[in-house]
């Protein structure tokens, strides 16, 4: 018969039918597991607890997840490359240079990579599985634009939509406001509540049906650009949500009551994100569908190519999409320490406060009250026989040993030994060689998680790869320490991939050590040929990398990025133009030296002419100055010697009419 295209009812029925089976293999299969692993890793009670005894429970399951997450995250963000797209052709390699370091940037920078990184990974060790889904986000922003106009012609060029504020002085404050739509590229780790496929799925790639079931608002729907009408007439019935105990757990305060009577743009719906493999068009070829779906009302579908999820499973197991988690191995073994370590609490508690056998002839109304008042010291009272304690001797190495049994096993199972954590108090009782076989042994899971940690991270970039490529959107991205303008819609369709983590030798102390031994022979190599400039950069440039002490650009010059060189000449013409240039040279200082000796020569003769001069002008003025300094004296000693006479004629007329008035007798002339 041939197929026909899906009506959206049937569509409809084809989604739901598949959610529900993949929400009963969920329920039933791996949420109670889930759950458990959760509760131990928290260190929540057993519910065998007895009230007076001890009910302690010991963290291993914490202590092996905690440890594993710190010691395989750090290889991840220590700024080295986890991740290479490789060229299949020699055009391609430098493109590919650029999306490497595009997607490390990108991931790293433009979000909290780190944060990303860290609860993909814990969730997998504890759950079995992490999540991610990476998306491409487009966002409207609004750019502001601000400049100051001087009127007239100004003001005319400035667009319709400008606020325009005089100043007062002249001049107008414009401002201009415009909407820009830009993407972005975001990783979300998918709590695992959340996330539904098909129970015979074997991969995340090949499943038939995956889902991402979540809350969203009405107000979330109509920003994702669904219609309005339709969002507010949706319903918001019953969900898987709301009877998971994982996320009523996660959601301690969640009131689906409170939330009914909000706001109606406030309400939330459950919004299910599916991609099913299906023949909705009747080509009779199965397609990658992608619909959303609230209830029985589908808001959209659409033919894609590959779905968004990628899912990291610590353990795998064959032929299956859900394998172990690092908390599986742990869970039995924390029951089994915890009980012990009760025992031997309880063991402790009984040595030091036993129980008595008490005769009742022993008794009188003080023995009970006194037994039951622990004071060292302290007086029991009563009469005969003295109480008999119950309890025979306590020995504490039983459990002990019980309990450095188990730390074997738990050592065996997760590879976190004391030899990896730090020393122990007999690691000085040890061979270098035996500690060093159980650091190694250790290491063996770090790495395989690792390694199964970096396949996953590979394939969420290549993802990522291909949201950036096929947005096509140019942008800056800084590679070799220098910004470059990068275009993805001219990056390869089909990269190579190369995995550099997870390897056994990514630990930097020994990768900087081995680098440096290579660059040792890199350097002794380009003497005769085997390396060049560029390949001795690239090792130089891992060092800096691995000492994470700055970019290689800082502290040594690319080749790749330094001016191309000329071809060099032969010697012999190189000496014959310098002895050439230097003759030159020699004959051009002899005339400069004597032009230069002339210049001075008539330099000196004509200072010595203004010297003359300056002389011969300076001894006229002092001689005028001279002459009618002595005229000036010469007057005023005239003037002097006038006014000198005037006073003693004066004087002398004046003394004769004086003796003449005085004389007796009369005139001497008689």
């Amino acid at each position: 018969m041939k197929p026909e295209p899906l009506t959206e009812d049937e569509l409809v029925h084809a989604l739901k039918a598949e959610g529900e089976s993949a929400c009963n293999y969920y329920e039933t299969v791996i949420a109670d597991e889930q759950e458990k692993a959760i509760e131990y890793y928290d260190g929540k009670p057993f519910g065998d607890e007895v009230d007076g005894l001890s009910q302690i429970v010991l963290p291993d399951v914490a202590e092996a997840v905690d440890y594993m997450t710190i010691s395989v995250l750090r290889l991840f963000v220590s700024g080295d490359r986890v991740v290479e797209f490789q060229a299949k052709r020699a055009d391609d390699e430098g493109a590919l240079e650029e999306a490497t370091e595009a997607v490390q940037q990108i991931f790293m920078q433009h979000q909290d990579g780190y944060r990303v990184l860290h609860d993909w990974l814990k969730s997998g060790l504890i759950e079995k599985i992490g999540v991610v889904k990476s998306v491409m986000v487009t966002e409207e922003t609004i750019s502001e634009e601000v400049y100051l106009a001087q009127g007239g012609e100004d003001l005319a060029l400035a667009p319709d939509n400008a606020e325009i504020t005089d100043n007062g002085d002249g001049t107008f404050r414009v401002v201009v406001r415009e909407p820009r739509q830009s993407r972005y590229f975001y990783d979300y780790t998918v709590p695992s509540e959340e996330f539904r496929f098909s129970r015979r799925a074997r991969h995340e790639d090949s499943a038939d049906y995956l889902a991402h079931v979540c809350r969203k608002t009405r107000s979330d729907l109509v920003e994702m650009g669904f219609d309005v009408d339709t969002v507010y007439e949706l319903p918001m019935g019953d969900d898987v949500l709301l009877t998971d105990g994982r996320g009523i757990a996660r959601d301690e305060d969640y009131d689906p009551q409170w939330l009914a009577n909000r706001q109606a743009s406030m309400q939330e719906v459950e919004l299910w994100e599916e991609y099913i493999r299906i023949d909705a068009d009747g080509d009779g070829i199965a397609e990658l569908l992608k619909c959303f779906r609230v209830g029985d009302k589908l808001l959209s579908s659409e033919i894609v190519e590959e779905h968004p999820f990628t899912v990291f499973c610590p353990f795998p197991r064959p032929h299956r999409l859900v394998g172990d988690g690092l908390a599986d191995k742990a869970m039995d073994i924390q029951r089994i320490r915890s009980v012990v370590a009760r025992q031997l609490m309880n063991g402790m508690y009984l040595s030091n406060m036993p129980r008595y056998w008490l005769p009742e002839s022993s008794t009188n109304e003080n023995t009970i009250s006194d037994l039951l008042t622990v004071i060292p010291g302290a007086p029991v009272r009563g009469k005969g026989d003295a109480p008999t304690a119950l309890n025979s001797g306590f020995d504490i190495g039983k459990s002990l040993g019980v309990l450095e049994f188990w730390n074997g096993e738990r050592e065996s199972r997760t590879g976190i030994t004391r030899m990896n954590q730090g020393l122990d108090a007999d690691t000085l009782n040890k061979t270098a060689t035996g500690t060093a076989l159980m650091q190694a042994q250790g290491q063996q899971y770090e790495e395989f998680i690792a390694r199964n940690f970096a396949e996953c991270v590979s394939r969420m970039f290549w993802r990522k790869y291909r949201l950036i490529k096929d947005a096509g959107e140019p942008f800056e991205v800084k590679i070799g320490g220098t910004f470059a303008q990068v275009d993805p819609s001219q990056w390869p369709d089909e990269p190579d991939m190369v995995i550099r983590t997870g390897l056994g030798t990514n630990r930097k102390d020994q990768r900087i050590a081995m680098r440096m031994q290579l660059l040792g022979i890199q350097r002794e190599g380009y003497d005769i040929g085997l390396t060049d400039k560029e390949t001795l950069f690239n090792g130089a440039a891992g060092i800096v990398k691995d000492m994470n002490i700055g970019q290689p650009d800082e502290y040594f010059v690319d080749p790749r990025n330094a001016p191309p060189q000329e071809d060099q000449p032969d010697p012999e013409i190189v000496k014959a133009q310098m002895d050439a240039e230097a003759q030159q040279a020699k004959i051009a200082g002899d005339q400069q030296a004597a032009a230069l000796k002339l210049q001075l020569q008539r330099e000196e003769s004509a200072q010595k002419m203004e010297l003359a001069r300056d002389e011969a002008e300076f001894e006229a003025q002092l001689a005028e100055r001279k002459f009618q300094f002595e005229r000036e004296q010469a007057e005023a000693r005239m003037m002097f010697e006038a006014q000198m006479a005037r006073e003693k004629a004066r004087t002398d007329a004046a003394a004769q009419v004086e003796i003449s008035k005085n004389r007796p007798g009369g005139s001497l002339a008689a």
